[in-house]
């Protein structure tokens, strides 16, 4: 638990409305995010606690619902470049597969990952249809975004292509040996954003 003498930056102009509204201070914590649970109009020093917790205490219902967006090609491309980590899914007997792989992405077109030549990924790359899904989630803003790449996958054997590949930097967090190189042209990018329903 915080108090605000903590921190000379502990109380700024947000106040969280849920708890404002049942009679709590609301305060946000500018540094950590959390809320101050004690009554409204407190003397002395706020006490701040996780949102969700806050809530808990003042009987609020967290489960406000955000708003549901769908992203453009553009900001599909922005976000998935600006990450790293993704899920190439693929078939096999039993179904849908999808693998954590650590990517890098180029000029809005492809994607390029790194994979153990004999593992199933490798196994899986020249299907007909695969994809890579990468997203990002905060759940307790109840926040996040999620982008989808279809397309076709193949492995580079090109020098020129292989080249450019390895100086892509992409260093992936799995050890032993990944030092084949995959490349996934887009042919489909869709992806959807939720903003965090809180007040």
């Amino acid at each position: 638990m915080l108090s605000s003498r903590e921190r000379r930056d502990a109380h700024n102009t947000e106040v969280d409305t849920r708890l404002a509204l049942v009679g709590r201070c609301g305060h946000v914590h500018l540094a950590t995010g959390r809320v101050c649970v004690r009554p409204e109009r407190h003397r002395g020093a706020c006490d701040f606690v996780l949102r969700q917790e806050a809530l808990a205490q003042a009987g609020v219902d967290s489960a406000v619902p955000g708003v549901l967006e769908d992203l453009t090609a553009t900001e599909c491309w922005d976000l998935v470049t600006g990450h790293g980590m993704g899920r190439f899914v693929f078939l096999e007997g039993r179904g849908p597969v999808a693998v954590p792989v650590n990517y890098a992405a180029s000029a809005n077109s492809h994607v390029v990952f790194r994979t153990d030549p004999k593992g199933p990924v490798a196994l899986r790359a020249g299907q007909v249809r695969v994809a890579l899904e990468v997203d990002s989630f905060d759940e307790e803003r109840r926040a996040g975004w999620s982008v989808l790449i279809s397309g076709r996958a193949h492995t580079i054997t090109d020098r020129d292509e292989l080249a450019q590949a390895k100086g892509m930097g992409i260093h992936p967090w799995a050890g032993g040996r990944r030092d084949l190189y995959v490349q996934l042209d887009a042919e489909e990018i869709s992806g959807r954003r939720v903003a965090g329903g809180r007040n």
